[in-house]
């Protein structure tokens, strides 16, 4: 939703063009930013952008002199795009921290982490005349971009292994009459680290739906995994109960995973469970809030609510917040587990 026509007051504007032309100065220094070609009108039009976006002042001028920054920097003005890099930078390691530990490590092994940011730096060089303010503010932007550069990635690796094992190996034979499926080229990783990997993989999913949020939560979160956005969880779930959700979203899984339903309905036990008790059974003790909040439906059954019931006034930045709380619960409870290589070496 828009904001009203009266924020587009001419002394508005130039109350945000200010604030934005004293950072933007002390980025570049008076002079170099004096020499910058027509940067009052390109302030100008990045301001009155910005008042199109439902943000405080601060986010907006934050917003402008990024946009600004993008411009110059698109436009081969160097110093922009190392400004906005120093800006942004220790944001863009945490953020490839936390996709490539968030589940990519296990189908990213050809890259380091430093490699991965160095790329999506490039990445980011080379697309920033597509960027638009209107849409999200930069760091949702690069993340976007960052998702995109781990599941390239992911994919190229898968296909590389894919490669050596397709059907035209078994025919062919190197010069010494051995059979090529033989020679395929080792990963350097034992049966044991594999097993590792799998173990990994079956706690990830068992603990996101036993311990790491709400179930209406846990819900979107699966989804999330499964590359939907929050708008479309929001447009295209609303009016769905969470029993129909827990259903598409099994079944989604189940087309999309290797494991054996059998695995994978392991996975969900905790998560089914809890859709069948009654919803003040969802809440701690302690969280006496939220109990208040939804105190008419504390006794009726969750998995029977509707998700739009919990949305509250924004439900893209709801969905996109649990999803970060959730995703910040499994780390802290994987990381507080006993290491899987441990286990397997303990059960052998």
């Amino acid at each position: 939703m828009g904001v009203q026509v009266d924020n587009f007051d001419e002394n508005r504007v130039n109350s945000l063009k200010l604030s934005s032309r004293a950072r933007l100065k002390v980025i570049f220094g008076p002079n170099r930013y004096k020499a910058l070609p027509e940067t009052d009108r390109v302030l100008t039009g990045f301001t009155e952008s910005s008042l199109r976006r439902e943000k405080s002042d601060e986010e907006r001028v934050s917003m402008i002199t990024d946009a600004f920054l993008i411009h110059y920097a698109a436009s081969g003005t160097d110093q922009a795009f190392e400004a906005l890099r120093e800006k942004y930078f220790q944001s863009s390691i945490a953020l490839i921290h936390e996709l490539y530990y968030g589940g990519f490590n296990r189908s990213i092994r050809a890259l380091s982490r430093e490699e991965l940011h160095n790329e999506l730096w490039a990445r980011l060089w080379r697309n920033l005349k597509n960027y638009d303010m209107e849409k999200a503010n930069f760091y949702t932007w690069m993340k976007t971009i960052a998702v995109n550069l781990m599941r390239d990635r992911a994919k190229e690796e898968k296909k590389q292994v894919a490669d050596h094992l397709d059907d035209p190996l078994r025919s062919q034979e190197d010069e010494d009459g051995d059979s090529m499926l033989d020679k395929t080229p080792d990963t350097g990783r034992t049966p044991d680290q594999y097993a590792v990997d799998l173990l990994c993989q079956q706690d990830y999913l068992s603990v996101l739906f036993s311990e790491c949020g709400y179930p209406w939560q846990l819900l979107c979160a699966g989804f999330r995994m499964l590359e939907q956005t929050p708008r479309e969880i929001a447009c295209q779930y609303a009016d769905k109960t969470l029993d129909e959700l827990f259903v598409e979203l099994k079944n989604e899984f189940s087309s999309k995973s290797q494991r054996t339903a059998e695995e994978l309905a392991d996975c969900f036990t905790a998560l089914e469970s809890s859709l069948g008790q009654p919803l003040e059974n969802a809440f701690p003790q302690k969280d006496k809030h939220y109990a208040k909040v939804f105190e008419p439906f504390l006794h009726r059954r969750a998995g029977e609510l509707k998700l739009a019931l919990f949305f509250g006034d924004k439900p893209e930045k709801n969905i996109s917040d649990w999803h970060s709380r959730v995703m910040g619960r499994l780390k802290k409870s994987l990381s507080q587990e006993e290491p899987a290589e441990k286990r397997i070496s303990e059960s052998t």
